[in-house]
């Protein structure tokens, strides 16, 4: 599931941000936790560059948004062109918060296999499984990695009307009925994956 928002940073100021500080990130570190179809030993490798501990600059956006009483880690994630996440499913139930920080390309993210382009969008990359395909092009994204519910979030948001009704519900509509399916509970969808792993 996945929501539009109308919420609109400062693009400028965050990536001048992200490449004043961005000795001070690490690569992507994958967890043998994360749960995907195409599970695999050699997990790609210098392809994610994640810049955490960024609170100074994260903070007033988290409040303008209505987030400041949640669990919120905020990062930069920036993906090189050419490279490809495989399908998983994220770790910790989280749902994220994504910005797109540049100004010449709009990123993407595939979710169920279908391509879902954005600006500001709040997903459940905690409950549905995802990737982000291969492109010619960098992507370097604002994200809030959010564990807190789903509906407890989006209310958040939509109480301050940051939610965009209109294209959320053109490609959800059934948004009101939708209840996350939360691998981090041992559900189905979790047994699942985690015989998937298992099984590579």
């Amino acid at each position: 599931m996945l929501a539009h928002l109308t919420y609109r940073c400062n693009k400028k100021s965050l990536r001048e941000y992200f490449w004043e500080n961005y000795d001070k990130g690490k690569w992507h570190e994958w967890s043998d936790k994360i749960k995907t179809d195409e599970y695999f030993e050699d997990k790609p490798r210098d392809i994610w560059w994640k810049v955490y501990e960024i609170h100074d600059i994260a903070d007033p956006i988290i409040k303008e948004l209505g987030l400041e009483e949640m669990n919120v880690s905020p990062r930069f994630s920036y993906q090189f062109a050419n490279t490809r996440l495989p399908t998983h499913v994220d770790i910790d139930n989280i749902v994220g918060l994504n910005m797109n920080l540049m100004d010449d390309q709009v990123p993407d993210i595939h979710l169920n296999n279908r391509p879902y382009f954005y600006e500001c969008m709040l997903v459940d990359v905690g409950g549905i499984k995802h990737s982000v395909e291969s492109v010619p092009y960098a992507r370097l994204i604002f994200k809030l990695a959010i564990r807190e519910p789903w509906d407890k979030i989006y209310k958040a948001l939509e109480n301050k009307g940051w939610i965009d009704p209109d294209l959320t519900m053109c490609i959800n509509p059934n948004l009101k009925e939708y209840i996350s399916i939360a691998p981090a509970k041992e559900n189905e969808l979790w047994h699942y994956l985690n015989h998937t792993q298992k099984n590579k």
